[in-house]
């Protein structure tokens, strides 16, 4: 992991900053995810008021996800989700969550000699029965490129007509 910064602001939120991220898969033999700099910006009130840390912003700058099959047949990112979900206490009280805005800027994803790459995306929370707002951009081998904007709905609503 490379140099880290936390930046304190006159709006009672503070900014952590990482550069050079790498996120090593479950056995630490190969990387499963690098970034150049992974910023999250949390709100301090929430954290004096009790309520915990919770991030109002996650922005990765040129993320990189390395996925591949490991011999077994399972995905090197499913083995490590499962490996944290484990090591991942329930808590007995349920707490309101507020999402963060994401954005990740510049990002690319391979799987074997695939690739998609320029991958731009930004989530932004909305008020329910919407949970994000969606922008994504990517482009693709062969000179591809993509564009995908909507909204994302909370189950219940989804396919239902709106009012």
């Amino acid at each position: 992991m490379g140099q880290a910064k936390i930046r304190p602001h006159l709006n009672l939120t503070t900014s952590l900053m990482i550069q050079n991220v790498t996120v090593f898969e479950h056995n630490g033999a190969e990387t499963l995810l690098r970034a150049k700099r992974l910023a999250v910006t949390i709100d301090l009130l929430g954290l004096i008021r009790g309520r915990g840390v919770m991030p109002t912003e996650v922005q990765i700058d040129r993320p990189e996800l390395l996925l591949r099959r490991l011999d077994d047949g399972r995905w090197n990112v499913m083995v490590l989700a499962e490996a944290v979900r484990q090591h991942v206490r329930p808590t007995p009280r349920v707490t309101p969550i507020q999402l963060p805005r994401i954005v990740l800027v510049a990002g690319e994803l391979r799987f074997g000699a695939r690739q998609v790459t320029h991958i731009n995306l930004e989530l932004e929370p909305k008020p329910a029965p919407l949970l994000f707002e969606v922008l994504a951009l990517a482009g693709a081998t062969h000179r591809t490129r993509c564009r995908l904007s909507g909204h994302c709905v909370h189950g219940e609503q989804y396919g239902q007509p709106r009012s």
